[in-house]
């Protein structure tokens, strides 16, 4: 997570019709409600508020395989959007919330990512894989953390995951009270 209060989204791919929509690879799930999206215009020599310009959302549609098409109020034509092409996309922190854990997006781009507890602020480990398990009739998702030297498993949901910051490639994670505890003497 950077300092600034942003979390990036994705990036511009290209710009797309005349009316200058744009498809943006993106780099977490985005509600589709999003009404304010952040470009960094300065090619990413700045790494502050001040360098984040706020776009309104008109359009949002979720094209699948990690991509987006977005249409912002201030655009009207293609040739305003030609700059565009490779800027990040950010959100604010506030208006982000994990919202799935099987998405498109991830969890299979999470291995190798460093995980810390959000609360402790805490550096946990690294993930070294991850599995998708039944229970019952639900399907879920395992991150396996190398804590120490064994792997520990933590699920890939909601409740858990705060958010995923994926220039820092890491996973911040706010496990229940005395998770580890129960955890490390099971093993």
């Amino acid at each position: 997570m950077n300092n600034t209060g942003f979390i990036e989204a994705g990036e511009i791919v290209r710009s797309r019709g005349i009316q200058g929509d744009l498809i943006i690879e993106l780099n977490l799930e985005i509600d589709t409600n999003i009404q304010l999206m952040y470009l960094d215009l300065t090619d990413g020599n700045l790494n502050n508020e001040d360098s984040k310009i706020a776009y309104n959302v008109k359009n949002f549609e979720n094209l699948g395989n990690n991509l987006a098409l977005v249409r912002f109020n201030e655009v009207s034509e293609r040739s305003q959007t030609n700059f565009l092409e490779g800027k990040k996309v950010f959100i604010k922190n506030e208006n982000f919330s994990f919202n799935t854990y099987n998405s498109d997006i991830t969890p299979s781009k999470l291995e190798g990512y460093k995980i810390f507890d959000y609360e402790e602020k805490k550096h946990l480990g690294k993930i070294i894989g991850l599995k998708k398990v039944r229970v019952k009739y639900l399907e879920k998702t395992l991150m396996f953390v190398e804590y120490g030297n064994q792997p520990l498993p933590v699920p890939y949901e909601e409740d858990i995951i705060r958010f995923i910051d994926h220039d820092q490639k890491a996973v911040y994670i706010n496990l229940p009270d005395e998770f580890l505890e129960v955890l490390l003497t099971k093993q």
